[in-house]
């Protein structure tokens, strides 16, 4: 039985793009949904302290406000993030859905199913110099523009920018840099992922090998999801979790 949810949306996507998506997990589920917000500075944000830091920082201060356990739906980065929290507040978490998402972002040489570090640093270069380009860009790889529309795009690259660009390159500092394979086997709580197999930023088979070293994991893929299952699939994502649970 599902009490509460926290949804962590992905990167760039402020709390405030996930008020669809929360509406629906509220009336299907029938449960209270808040949404963390990694996008918004912390008045706890340590200037010298890591970007990577930062983020979880950000993210821990508003989990530690937090009353009762959770189950936390995490999307693309903010699936890392609720590992993480997983990892450092058990106590919270009653539950993880993993979307999209994998223990490692970044592809090296014993982990083929990520992402390639120099197209993040691309990214960060080009959201220094031309920051609405770059996010234009990069939602036009993580959603379906066509689907949702030009308006969406855009309203989307003006919250992501509404606290300046440091949140978001705080954000990719993240992704290079958290590499959580060795600690996933740690997470107590029981975790569903899933993910699309048309996903072209997080392959589906991170995802698997994520549920694989999960202690209590449950992989489900989606033939048809892209890598905005949670935006695109939300119905579909919504009937697996009340099968699981």
């Amino acid at each position: 039985m599902i009490d509460q949810v926290v949804i962590i949306p992905g990167w760039a996507f402020p709390a405030v793009s996930m008020r669809g998506v929360a509406r629906r997990v509220e009336k299907h589920l029938n449960v209270p949904v808040s949404v963390l917000d990694h996008c918004s500075p912390s008045p706890h944000d340590d200037p010298a302290a890591p970007g990577h830091e930062r983020v979880m920082q950000r993210v821990l201060d508003q989990v530690d406000r937090l009353e009762g356990t959770h189950t936390f739906i995490g999307w693309s980065m903010g699936g890392r993030l609720a590992i993480e929290i997983a990892l450092r507040r058990p106590e919270k978490v009653a539950r993880l859905v993993l979307v999209c998402t994998s223990a490692r972002f970044c592809c090296d040489h014993d982990f083929p199913h990520g992402y390639p570090v120099a197209n993040v640093r691309a990214l960060g270069r080009r959201l220094r110099e031309k920051p609405e380009e770059a996010l234009r860009g990069f939602f036009g790889s993580a959603t379906t523009v066509s689907k949702y529309g030009q308006d969406y795009l855009e309203g989307n690259v003006a919250r992501a920018l509404e606290h300046g660009k440091e949140p978001l390159l705080d954000g990719l500092a993240y992704l290079q840099s958290v590499d959580h394979r060795a600690r996933v086997p740690h997470v107590i709580a029981p975790a569903l992922v899933l993910h699309g197999a048309r996903d072209d930023l997080i392959p589906w088979e991170a995802g698997q090998a994520l549920a694989d070293g999960l202690s209590n994991g449950t992989f489900i893929l989606n033939e048809d999801a892209g890598h905005d299952l949670i935006l695109s699939h939300s119905a579909w994502m919504l009937q697996a979790v009340a099968q699981w649970q």
